[in-house]
């Protein structure tokens, strides 16, 4: 049996990367659908009357967006292609949980910068909504990491046992 059925993979920036080639490798290999979300936090700083009409995309976001399809399409084909979806939040909270019950997926990668943990959790309240919000496993990809990796490491909390940690180790072993 396929560990994984369904992949998520969150891409903050629209250039290739490991956690994208991670994904499409880990996809391929199990015959897992692969969804790529796409989020753009927007830069521009916007009117208070313009945060409570509906918003309009930003111009960066657009290009984003673009930039990111492109992407995808350039990638070879290693099975199905993969779905996508670009979204603008200047609040990912409130957003990335939603997404990722839309989605129910068996595994959430997302790429990270060449530093420690703790100094990505303290750059980017994305990895923190997720680390929170996530309810299935989370892989975050360092930037230099190979497709397909050699060795796994799997972290639980011991002091509470539930079933995540249960399937987390599961899914570390059957990789």
């Amino acid at each position: 049996m396929n560990p994984y059925r369904r992949i998520l993979l969150i891409m903050t920036e629209a250039q290739a990367n490991a956690a994208l080639f991670r994904a499409m490798a880990l996809a391929a290999a199990s015959g897992a659908a692969l969804q790529v979300l796409g989020i753009h936090e927007p830069g521009e700083l916007r009117l208070r009357h313009e945060l409570q009409a509906t918003p309009l995309p930003s111009v960066s976001f657009v290009h984003f967006s673009t930039e990111l399809k492109a992407l995808l399409d350039e990638q070879p084909a290693r099975g199905a292609r993969p779905g996508f979806e670009a979204v603008e939040t200047a609040n990912p909270r409130d957003l990335v949980p939603a997404c990722i019950a839309r989605y129910a997926p068996d595994l959430v990668i997302k790429g990270c910068p060449d530093c420690s943990l703790i100094d990505q959790l303290a750059r980017t309240s994305l990895d923190q909504v997720l680390l929170h919000a996530s309810e299935v496993p989370l892989m975050f990809v360092p930037a230099n990491a190979p497709a397909m990796p050699a060795n796994v490491l799997v972290a639980v909390d011991v002091s509470q046992p539930s079933p995540l940690n249960d399937a987390l180790v599961v899914a570390g072993q059957q990789l």
